[in-house]
């Protein structure tokens, strides 16, 4: 998906809070020079494969980082950074959230279900009710 989109280029950085279950998705999708930020373990730490020759073969920079062993006031600093080089980019339209799919909240239990399959490329979005639809229905 991310190569038939970026013409087979691949994407210059991947935010990696998944780890070994996603390498190889991750090393396909990361451009040549590409920057690999990991800071979280959700799918594991054990790799087998060509991690390493790939990362080699694409000239990779892999970083990794956690927020666990960091001060308040690095935290602090890191969601500034965050909001003015990155938030700023959606405001202008530089980058864009892909959507795969909406639910109205009643939907919720296929929401979860859409979701565990692993089928969604994007976000699952709930639907709330708006404050004055709530007072009606009360």
């Amino acid at each position: 998906m991310i190569n038939n989109l970026t013409n087979k280029k691949g994407v210059d950085v991947i935010f990696d809070c998944v780890g070994a279950s996603y390498w190889q998705k991750n090393t396909e999708c990361l451009a040549v020079d590409g920057e690999w930020i990991f800071y979280g373990t959700m799918g594991g730490v054990k790799v087998e494969g060509d991690l390493l020759g790939r990362i080699l073969r694409k000239r990779i920079q892999l970083k990794g980082t956690t927020l666990r062993t960091r001060s308040i006031d690095y935290k602090h600093d890191l969601m500034r950074d965050f909001e003015n080089k990155i938030l700023n980019q959606f405001n202008n339209y530089n980058l864009n959230v892909l959507i795969d799919k909406e639910f109205d909240l009643e939907e919720i239990a296929n929401a979860h279900k859409h979701m565990e399959s692993n089928a969604n490329i994007g976000k699952i979005i709930l639907k709330v009710s708006n404050e004055s639809d709530l007072k009606q229905e009360l």
